[in-house]
């Protein structure tokens, strides 16, 4: 249950890219991305390692009913390690809601975003100064 929750969180953080932790922390962009895939890891890397365990089981002659308790712990295992570590990079480079976003300037008259190269004034192609 706790896999099918983390997947479902991880694939509306990869969509959206803002990971809301609190009134007072999200991690917007890239990083809530990269922490997605790190919550979504757990199918990968559980299919791995049981598809190894039953390969050996096999090649073993074992009975993989056997190794069913085995399976099971080491799934829980990767669930928990992958959600530690998501939320805790999470906590770690969250920041306050609106801090994250960069600032541009509301009007352009004022604090232009490119730097004013200086005007000829015999050049009949340069566009006018406002």
């Amino acid at each position: 249950m706790l896999e099918i929750i983390l997947g479902i969180y991880g694939l509306y953080v990869l969509v959206t890219g803002k990971m809301k932790l609190s009134a007072t922390k999200e991690v917007v962009g890239a990083p809530a991305r990269l922490i997605a895939l790190i919550m979504l890891a757990p199918f990968p890397i559980a299919f791995a390692a049981g598809l190894g365990v039953g390969f050996v089981a096999g090649m073993n002659g074992q009975d993989i009913g056997d190794l069913r308790m085995t399976l099971m712990l080491m799934e829980v295992g990767i669930v928990v390690a992958c959600a530690i570590a998501a939320f805790s990079i999470a906590h770690a480079i969250g920041k306050p809601p609106g801090a994250a976003q960069p600032q541009f300037p509301t009007e352009f008259g004022a604090n232009p975003p490119y730097p004013q190269r200086p005007s000829d004034p015999n050049n009949p192609y340069q566009p006018p100064s406002i």
